[in-house]
């Protein structure tokens, strides 16, 4: 259970900051979202905004805890190398259409920051999952299995 707080707090500290850093928009952003977007309204409130990035956050923690506590090693590492590939990927393709998007590079540097930060997050817990050592438990199971 340490293991799951202390990445949901550092998810929590990264999906505030992403939350403040994305609700920094340029005006012409704002008034964009208000006119045409609205459905992206939620990114001018920071405690809307760091709310869904959070709950996302520990939706893949939550996964990768399950896929912690239940699987071997050897597929834990891949499924963790599998959200890190993809959010790697995620990460990729908006810088790319950030600095493609006439209508995503009017909306400021900080806002590109805070979007940055939510894919690294995702980085972060699949890289803190991977490097976690082996649980005690199957420690002692190998432990028992090589006894008998």
């Amino acid at each position: 259970m340490r293991t799951f707080l202390i990445i949901a707090f550092i998810q929590l500290l990264l999906s505030t900051i992403s939350a403040l850093l994305l609700a920094q928009m340029s005006w012409i952003g704002k008034i964009g979202i208000s006119l045409f977007n609205k459905s992206y309204a939620f990114l001018k409130s920071p405690l809307q905004s760091g709310a869904y990035i959070f709950a996302s956050q520990l939706f893949i923690i939550v996964i990768l805890h399950i896929v912690y506590r239940s699987l071997d090693k050897k597929i834990r590492q891949w499924i963790c190398f599998i959200i890190f590939l993809l959010a790697c990927i995620g990460l990729g393709y908006t810088i790319y259409d950030f600095n493609e998007e006439f209508s995503h590079r009017i909306l400021k540097t900080k806002f590109h920051f805070g979007a940055y930060l939510i894919w690294i997050g995702y980085m972060l817990t699949a890289i803190y999952y991977f490097l976690l050592p082996r649980r005690k438990q199957d420690i002692d199971t190998e432990d028992l299995e090589e006894k008998v």
